[in-house]
Protein backbone atom coordinates (compact mmCIF):
# COMPACT_ATOMS: atom_id res chain seq x y z
CA UNK A 1 0.00 0.00 0.00
CA UNK A 2 1.41 3.41 -0.98
CA UNK A 3 2.16 6.13 1.55
CA UNK A 4 -0.48 8.32 -0.11
CA UNK A 5 -3.15 5.64 0.29
CA UNK A 6 -2.22 5.18 3.95
CA UNK A 7 -2.35 8.95 4.40
CA UNK A 8 -5.84 9.11 2.88
CA UNK A 9 -7.09 6.36 5.19
CA UNK A 10 -5.49 7.98 8.22
CA UNK A 11 -6.99 11.34 7.25
CA UNK A 12 -10.52 9.92 7.18
CA UNK A 13 -9.96 8.14 10.51
CA UNK A 14 -8.55 11.36 12.01
CA UNK A 15 -11.62 13.34 10.95
CA UNK A 16 -14.03 10.70 12.27
CA UNK A 17 -12.12 10.43 15.57
CA UNK A 18 -11.91 14.23 15.89
CA UNK A 19 -15.63 14.68 15.34
CA UNK A 20 -16.43 11.83 17.77
CA UNK A 21 -14.12 13.32 20.40
CA UNK A 22 -15.63 16.79 19.92
CA UNK A 23 -19.17 15.40 20.30
CA UNK A 24 -18.15 13.45 23.42
CA UNK A 25 -16.50 16.52 25.01
CA UNK A 26 -19.49 18.73 24.30
CA UNK A 27 -22.03 16.15 25.54
CA UNK A 28 -20.11 15.12 28.64
CA UNK A 29 -19.42 18.68 29.75
CA UNK A 30 -23.06 19.73 29.67
CA UNK A 31 -22.38 22.04 26.76
CA UNK A 32 -20.25 24.47 28.71
CA UNK A 33 -18.49 27.39 27.08
CA UNK A 34 -15.08 25.93 27.99
CA UNK A 35 -15.92 22.67 26.20
CA UNK A 36 -16.86 24.55 23.03
CA UNK A 37 -13.75 26.68 23.34
CA UNK A 38 -11.57 23.59 23.81
CA UNK A 39 -13.01 21.95 20.70
CA UNK A 40 -12.52 25.15 18.69
CA UNK A 41 -8.91 25.47 19.85
CA UNK A 42 -8.24 21.80 19.03
CA UNK A 43 -9.47 22.22 15.45
CA UNK A 44 -8.45 25.81 14.66
CA UNK A 45 -5.13 26.64 16.32
CA UNK A 46 -2.87 24.25 14.34
CA UNK A 47 -4.12 25.71 11.05
CA UNK A 48 -3.64 29.27 12.27
CA UNK A 49 -0.01 28.53 13.16
CA UNK A 50 0.68 27.12 9.68
CA UNK A 51 -1.26 29.99 8.12
CA UNK A 52 1.03 32.49 9.83
CA UNK A 53 4.39 30.89 9.05
CA UNK A 54 3.42 29.57 5.60
CA UNK A 55 1.55 32.65 4.43
CA UNK A 56 3.69 33.00 1.27
CA UNK A 57 2.96 29.38 0.37
CA UNK A 58 -0.79 29.86 0.83
CA UNK A 59 -0.67 33.16 -1.01
CA UNK A 60 1.08 31.43 -3.91
CA UNK A 61 -1.55 28.68 -4.00
CA UNK A 62 -4.36 31.22 -3.93
CA UNK A 63 -2.80 33.31 -6.70
CA UNK A 64 -2.16 30.16 -8.72
CA UNK A 65 -5.82 29.12 -8.38
CA UNK A 66 -6.91 32.58 -9.51
CA UNK A 67 -4.75 32.40 -12.65
CA UNK A 68 -2.18 34.92 -11.45
CA UNK A 69 0.81 32.71 -12.15
CA UNK A 70 3.51 35.37 -12.22
CA UNK A 71 2.54 36.64 -8.77
CA UNK A 72 2.14 33.06 -7.50
CA UNK A 73 5.64 32.20 -8.67
CA UNK A 74 7.05 35.16 -6.72
CA UNK A 75 5.14 34.13 -3.59
CA UNK A 76 6.44 30.56 -3.83
CA UNK A 77 10.01 31.81 -4.21
CA UNK A 78 9.47 34.02 -1.15
CA UNK A 79 8.31 30.93 0.73
CA UNK A 80 11.43 29.03 -0.32
CA UNK A 81 13.45 31.98 1.01
CA UNK A 82 11.42 31.78 4.25
CA UNK A 83 12.43 28.11 4.55
CA UNK A 84 16.10 28.99 3.95
CA UNK A 85 15.91 31.68 6.62
CA UNK A 86 13.93 29.56 9.13
CA UNK A 87 14.29 25.84 8.24
CA UNK A 88 12.22 24.82 11.27
CA UNK A 89 9.01 26.05 9.61
CA UNK A 90 9.12 22.94 7.41
CA UNK A 91 8.46 20.89 10.53
CA UNK A 92 5.08 22.58 10.98
CA UNK A 93 3.74 20.05 8.49
CA UNK A 94 2.75 17.97 11.53
CA UNK A 95 0.14 20.67 12.28
CA UNK A 96 -1.21 20.53 8.76
CA UNK A 97 -1.94 17.65 6.45
CA UNK A 98 0.37 16.68 3.64
CA UNK A 99 -1.74 14.16 1.78
CA UNK A 100 0.73 13.60 -1.05
CA UNK A 101 3.97 14.63 0.65
CA UNK A 102 5.10 15.38 4.18
CA UNK A 103 7.52 17.99 2.78
CA UNK A 104 6.12 21.48 2.21
CA UNK A 105 9.24 22.44 0.26
CA UNK A 106 8.63 19.57 -2.16
CA UNK A 107 5.03 20.73 -2.59
CA UNK A 108 6.28 24.27 -3.29
CA UNK A 109 8.63 23.03 -6.01
CA UNK A 110 5.80 20.96 -7.48
CA UNK A 111 3.64 24.08 -7.66
CA UNK A 112 6.49 26.00 -9.31
CA UNK A 113 6.80 23.15 -11.81
CA UNK A 114 3.09 23.36 -12.60
CA UNK A 115 3.32 27.13 -13.14
CA UNK A 116 6.29 26.70 -15.50
CA UNK A 117 4.43 23.93 -17.32
CA UNK A 118 1.33 26.08 -17.78
CA UNK A 119 3.48 28.89 -19.15
CA UNK A 120 5.14 26.58 -21.67
CA UNK A 121 8.55 26.58 -19.97
CA UNK A 122 8.80 22.81 -20.09
CA UNK A 123 12.51 22.43 -19.33
CA UNK A 124 12.22 24.70 -16.31
CA UNK A 125 9.15 22.76 -15.19
CA UNK A 126 10.98 19.48 -15.58
CA UNK A 127 13.88 20.76 -13.44
CA UNK A 128 11.51 21.85 -10.66
CA UNK A 129 9.62 18.55 -10.73
CA UNK A 130 12.83 16.53 -10.70
CA UNK A 131 13.79 18.42 -7.51
CA UNK A 132 10.56 17.16 -5.98
CA UNK A 133 11.40 13.58 -6.97
CA UNK A 134 14.80 13.93 -5.29
CA UNK A 135 13.29 15.45 -2.12
CA UNK A 136 10.44 12.96 -1.88
CA UNK A 137 10.50 10.02 -4.30
CA UNK A 138 7.18 8.75 -2.88
CA UNK A 139 5.25 11.89 -3.79
CA UNK A 140 3.01 10.99 -6.76
CA UNK A 141 2.36 14.52 -8.03
CA UNK A 142 5.65 15.24 -9.83
CA UNK A 143 5.41 11.95 -11.73
CA UNK A 144 1.94 12.92 -12.95
CA UNK A 145 3.22 16.33 -14.03
CA UNK A 146 6.35 14.87 -15.63
CA UNK A 147 4.02 12.51 -17.55
CA UNK A 148 2.18 15.54 -18.92
CA UNK A 149 5.49 17.08 -20.06
CA UNK A 150 6.59 13.80 -21.68
CA UNK A 151 3.25 13.57 -23.50
CA UNK A 152 3.58 17.19 -24.66
CA UNK A 153 6.99 16.32 -26.09
CA UNK A 154 5.52 13.31 -27.88
CA UNK A 155 7.21 10.65 -25.74
CA UNK A 156 4.23 8.37 -25.15
CA UNK A 157 6.29 5.55 -23.63
CA UNK A 158 7.82 7.83 -21.00
CA UNK A 159 4.48 9.55 -20.37
CA UNK A 160 2.77 6.20 -19.75
CA UNK A 161 5.52 4.98 -17.40
CA UNK A 162 5.43 8.21 -15.38
CA UNK A 163 1.63 8.24 -15.24
CA UNK A 164 1.59 4.64 -14.02
CA UNK A 165 4.21 5.49 -11.37
CA UNK A 166 2.01 8.38 -10.19
CA UNK A 167 -0.97 6.03 -9.90
CA UNK A 168 1.09 3.37 -8.12
CA UNK A 169 2.14 6.02 -5.58
CA UNK A 170 -1.50 6.93 -4.93
CA UNK A 171 -2.55 9.75 -7.24
CA UNK A 172 -5.47 8.29 -9.16
CA UNK A 173 -7.38 11.48 -10.00
CA UNK A 174 -10.28 10.00 -8.07
CA UNK A 175 -13.07 12.14 -6.68
CA UNK A 176 -11.25 11.98 -3.32
CA UNK A 177 -8.09 13.35 -4.98
CA UNK A 178 -10.20 16.11 -6.53
CA UNK A 179 -11.73 16.88 -3.13
CA UNK A 180 -8.23 17.14 -1.64
CA UNK A 181 -7.19 19.48 -4.44
CA UNK A 182 -10.26 21.71 -4.02
CA UNK A 183 -9.99 21.80 -0.23
CA UNK A 184 -6.34 22.85 -0.64
CA UNK A 185 -7.47 25.67 -2.91
CA UNK A 186 -10.07 26.76 -0.36
CA UNK A 187 -7.52 26.70 2.46
CA UNK A 188 -5.12 28.71 0.31
CA UNK A 189 -7.81 31.35 -0.26
CA UNK A 190 -8.47 31.63 3.46
CA UNK A 191 -4.85 31.56 4.61
CA UNK A 192 -3.43 33.44 1.62
CA UNK A 193 -5.79 36.37 2.08
CA UNK A 194 -6.78 36.44 -1.59
CA UNK A 195 -10.27 37.54 -2.50
CA UNK A 196 -11.89 37.74 -5.93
Amino acid sequence: MSRTRKSKIFFVLYIVAGVALALWVVRSSERSFLAYLGVAVFFLIPGRICGHFWRNFFRGRSLMTNGRSDEAEKAFHKFLADIQERPWIKKLIFLSWGMFTPDIEAMTWNNLGVISMEQGRLEEAKEALEKVVLMDPECPLPYNNLAIIAAAKGDETEAKALFEKSQKLGYTRSSFDQMIHHSGELLARVEGGERD
